[in-house]
């Protein structure tokens, strides 16, 4: 038995005539509205023609709605064959677009799953690499995935190769970092011990704090940079703390100079004025000694302190006395 096979032959759209121009009096039109209109040229409207002139207008107007009015049904003749031609195409289209949805459709499936299938094995590749190579969460989430290695022209080995690189880099920049820590950490260890030897040594009554440095040495600045730092805080500290010793000092100084004086001005104050001798004689007489009531004020009396020391010292010379004290603010 001899198979039949039906060959179909491709035909393709093609355009078998022009579209013709509409043909009109166009020529005949245009003398007759020259003719028509010629009569308005130059018209001008006064008292005695506006009757006429707004007739005129009306007759212009008439003459422009109908022109236009003849453009519409032109454009609607010559629109058909567009509309019949756009029309026929669409019917066509759909002829294609019944085969081709459902089996776009088939395919965009397909190539999801196959897209899937390889960031999959993509990422196990890198993943399984990562852990190899000792990566810490931190890196891995920084794994660039190349677009082009989805494409369908994409080779695998040439893949694994990338992959490969870009776990080099990732490796590269943990082990850059990590030496980078290891090294701020030393430094803070050793900004620690020069702030502690610059205190004990300074004898500071107010030592530096060391929080100042440690963010410094957490920065990118160099140990003898601030060391130096130090150095000078400590010398502007002892400096701070000397000019106030010294200023405490002299208002010390100052206070017991201040106390001194007033001593000597209320002994001066309390000394008794000396009795006078009498002349020795061959026989010596009993004198006779006046008793005077004598009122005398003390100023500067500070307190009850100052009081007892005037009543002792009163007392010790046999004086009699009556204390009427005034208080003045």
């Amino acid at each position: 038995m001899k198979n039949v096979t039906n060959t179909i032959l491709p035909v393709t759209p093609e355009i078998t005539n022009e579209p013709t121009a509409l043909a009109w009096n166009m020529d005949d039109v245009k003398n007759y509205l020259q003719a028509v209109t010629e009569k308005y040229a130059n018209l001008v409207v006064t008292d005695e023609n506006v009757e006429d002139s707004q007739k005129a207008l009306r007759e212009v107007v008439s003459l422009r709605t109908g022109l236009k009015k003849f453009e519409r049904e032109g454009k609607q003749l010559l629109n058909q064959p567009s509309h019949l031609f756009k029309s026929q195409c669409d019917e066509l289209a759909i002829i294609i677009e019944d085969v081709e949805k459902p089996l776009r459709k088939q395919l965009d499936r397909y190539e999801t799953q196959r897209l899937e299938s390889l960031d999959n094995a993509i990422n196990s590749e890198f993943d399984k690499k990562a852990e190899a190579a000792g990566l810490k969460d931190a890196y891995i989430v920084q794994f660039n995935i190349d677009k082009r290695w989805y494409n369908k022209t994409a080779k695998w080995s040439e893949t694994t190769v990338a992959i490969d690189r870009e776990v080099s880099r990732l490796l590269a920049m943990q082990t850059a970092d990590d030496e980078k820590k290891k090294m701020i950490e030393e430094k803070r260890e050793m900004v620690k011990t020069i702030v502690t030897m610059a205190n004990s040594t300074a004898g500071l009554a107010t030592p530096l704090n060391s929080a100042k440095y440690m963010t410094m040495a957490n920065n990118d600045i160099p140990f003898n940079e601030i060391k130096g730092v130090v150095e000078a805080d400590v010398k502007r500290q002892k400096e701070i703390e000397l000019a106030a010793r010294q200023e405490a000092e002299r208002r010390e100084t100052e206070r017991q100079e201040a106390i001194r004086r007033e001593t000597e001005r209320q002994e001066a104050v309390m000394e008794p004025e000396p009795i006078p001798q009498q002349p020795a004689t061959s026989e010596p007489e009993t004198p006779e000694i006046p008793n005077y009531t004598v009122n005398v004020v003390f100023y500067g009396v500070m307190g009850e302190p100052d009081l007892e020391q005037l009543q002792d010292k009163l007392g010790s010379l046999g004086f009699e006395y009556e204390v009427k004290g005034v208080c003045e603010s």
